[in-house]
C-alpha cells in the first residue's frame, strides 16, 4: 500500500484519518472472509510524494514526475527484501498493490511498467485527470489488449476502482471523475473487476476506510466473477 502514513494510525496520517487496515483485515480474517496476509505500507516522500506517484510523461503544477524509478525500488529492491524476511507467497496470484488519488495513479502505472507481477490491484479515487491526457490514453490503450492483470495457469486477477461523487469541491471535475470511471470501466472490461461510485463520497481517508472491507472481500475473498 502506498502513503503508508495513512494506512494503520490516525497519528501520523497527513489529515487526521486512517484507512483502518488493520483493523478491517484483522475482523475480516477473524471471521473466515479472507485468509490471512501481510500488508507493506511504503510510506511516501512527503513534498516529493506528487513527482514519484506520477509517470515521467505527465506533469503536474510544473513538477518532473519520476514514477517509473519509484516502481523499479518497489519491484526491484522492496518486494525481495519483504520476501528475504517474510514467509510471503510470491506470484501474481499472492501480489497485491493499491493506493488512493495519486496512489491510485502510481498502482495503475506499476502495473503497466511491470504486468504479470500485481495480481490483485485496488485503486481508490484515482487523480488522472490533473496529470494531462496521457496517462489516461495510455491506461486505455494498455487495456486493449486486456492486460491489466496476469491470466496464467486459470489464474485471472482482480481489480477493484472507487471513486466518490463529491471528490472535491468543484462540482464540473466531480462529474469529469464520474466519467473517467466509465472509461476505466471499458479498459478493464475483460478482466474481473468491480467498479464503484459511492453517491455523495469525498477525497479522504474516512471515505477509503469505508469501501476498505468491500473491497478486501472482492480481491482476497472467494473468487467472484463480473461486476
Amino acid at each position: 500500500m502506498h502513503d503508508g502514513q495513512n494506512c494503520f494510525d490516525e497519528a501520523t496520517s497527513a489529515f487526521g484519518d486512517e484507512w483502518r487496515i488493520d483493523e478491517t483485515l484483522t475482523e475480516l480474517i477473524a471471521s473466515g472472509e479472507i485468509e490471512p496476509l501481510i500488508v507493506v505500507g511504503i510510506d511516501n516522500a512527503g513534498v516529493a510524494r506528487a513527482a514519484e506517484y506520477n509517470a515521467s510523461y505527465t506533469s503536474f503544477r510544473g513538477l518532473q514526475p519520476y514514477g517509473e524509478k519509484y516502481v523499479a525500488m518497489l519491484v526491484d529492491e522492496l518486494m525481495p527484501e519483504i520476501q528475504r524476511r517474510y514467509r510471503v507467497r510470491t506470484g501474481p496470484e499472492h501480489t497485491s498493490l493499491g493506493g488512493s488519488s495519486f496512489g491510485g495513479n502510481i498502482t495503475m502505472l506499476a502495473a503497466m511498467e511491470r504486468p504479470g507481477v500485481f495480481g490483485r490491484l485496488l485503486i481508490e479515487s484515482p487523480a488522472v485527470p490533473v496529470v494531462g491526457p496521457k496517462f489516461l490514453e495510455t491506461i486505455l490503450e494498455f487495456g486493449e489488449d486486456s492486460r491489466w492483470t496476469p491470466d496464467d495457469d486459470g489464474f485471472i486477477g482482480r481489480v477493484f476502482i472507487a471513486m466518490g461523487t463529491g471528490e472535491t469541491g468543484n462540482e464540473a471535475y466531480n462529474r469529469q471523475l464520474v466519467e473517467l470511471m466509465e472509461e476505466l470501466r471499458q479498459a478493464f472490461a475483460e478482466e474481473d473487476h468491480r467498479i464503484v461510485v459511492e453517491d455523495g463520497a469525498i477525497h479522504n481517508e474516512r471515505a477509503w476506510a469505508g469501501r476498505f472491507p468491500e473491497a478486501a472481500r472482492f480481491l482476497f475473498g472467494p473468487q467472484e466473477t463480473g461486476e
